[in-house]
């Protein structure tokens, strides 16, 4: 599969990422997903982004995730299929949280990407150190909500 990808433009890479992480937006649309956190959120004071913001930041991030993994794919497969991994990571985040309904899932889930992009900047900094930084977006972005959902579920 990598090497078929690995032919793709950059435009063709973004347009079917996004076809594909669209399909998995349209299932949290059609049945109605609301997860544990915003529900929570919901019930107290505490501040959750919304899901429109979460979807959009999604949505940015798997672009530039597009873009690193067509930038590296020629120059070090291997690297990419790691984006290729993360990218997997990240979408399929709804299924393996049972639709965002298991808090522990989404915190183990939420741990192994932060871990995970972590591990895949440190990778790309010697040879692609702008692939590198976006892929520190999404650890940020990810330790961000990470955060948020701690304070809101009170864990620790």
């Amino acid at each position: 599969m990598l090497p078929w990808l690995s032919k793709l433009s950059t435009e063709r890479l973004i347009a079917l990422s996004l076809i594909f992480t669209g399909g998995v937006n349209l299932l949290i649309f059609a049945f109605d997903i609301n997860g544990a956190s915003a529900l929570k959120s919901m019930q107290t004071s505490s501040f959750f982004p919304s899901s429109k913001l979460i979807g959009t930041v999604w949505t940015l991030l798997i672009v530039i995730l597009s873009y690193s993994f067509s930038s590296v794919s020629v120059k070090s497969p291997q690297i990419a299929k790691h984006i290729l991994g993360l990218f997997f990571l990240c979408v399929l985040y709804p299924f393996y949280t049972l639709g965002f309904s298991s808090v522990m899932l989404m915190f183990i889930g939420n741990t192994l990407t932060v871990a995970y992009s972590f591990f895949l900047a440190l990778l790309l900094f010697t040879k692609f150190k702008k692939e590198a930084s976006f892929v520190c977006l999404i650890t940020l972005w990810v330790m961000y909500v990470t955060i948020l959902m701690i304070d809101l579920h009170r864990f620790g």
